[in-house]
């Protein structure tokens, strides 16, 4: 930590990102990550995987005077600017509910999906799943072909999807 600015798998730390484990991608699926994994950042908006990030602390959910809450000033900007990207693409939506909050999807893309983790005992998945998201990212990144195919043949012994 501590540098001026770190790509985005670098400098974002956690649960998630220590399962999608970016230090241990091979060079094709690096390649896919920087061409297909988007960050919503509370401070930044949008963040690609290897664009250079400076070591923050702001929460898409926090509430800043005079803006409001970070996720609604981020909203319109961010949303038009994600659809720009994403048109024609298969999104893959993982982002937690409060990220989620700060985007409004559109019709531009190819396909959406919006991924929900819940425990096979039926119980709405929690934190615990944060691992299982860097896992399913990992798994998406590292198929090749249909994303969608990719996401249907994802298995886990403690979760399963709910899209």
């Amino acid at each position: 930590m501590g540098a001026p600015t770190l790509a985005a798998y670098e400098r974002y730390t956690g649960v998630v990102w220590e399962h999608l484990s970016p230090d241990t991608m091979n060079t094709t699926v690096m390649k896919r990550a920087v061409q297909s994994v988007v960050v919503f950042s509370g401070l930044l908006g949008l963040a690609g995987f290897d664009d250079p990030i400076p070591d923050y602390r702001l929460k898409m959910g926090a509430s800043l005077k005079p803006l409001g809450k970070v996720s609604t000033w981020w909203r319109d900007t961010l949303s038009s600017t994600f659809d720009e990207w994403a048109k024609g693409r298969v999104v893959i939506d993982l982002l937690p509910g409060e990220h989620r909050s700060a985007w409004m999807p559109s019709d531009v893309y190819a396909d959406l999906v919006s991924v929900s983790f819940v425990e096979k005992s039926g119980k709405v998945a929690g934190h615990d799943a944060k691992a299982a998201k860097g896992l399913l990212a990992r798994h998406l990144l590292e198929s090749r072909g249909d994303p969608l195919a990719a996401l249907k043949a994802w298995k886990h012994p403690r979760f399963r999807l709910d899209w």
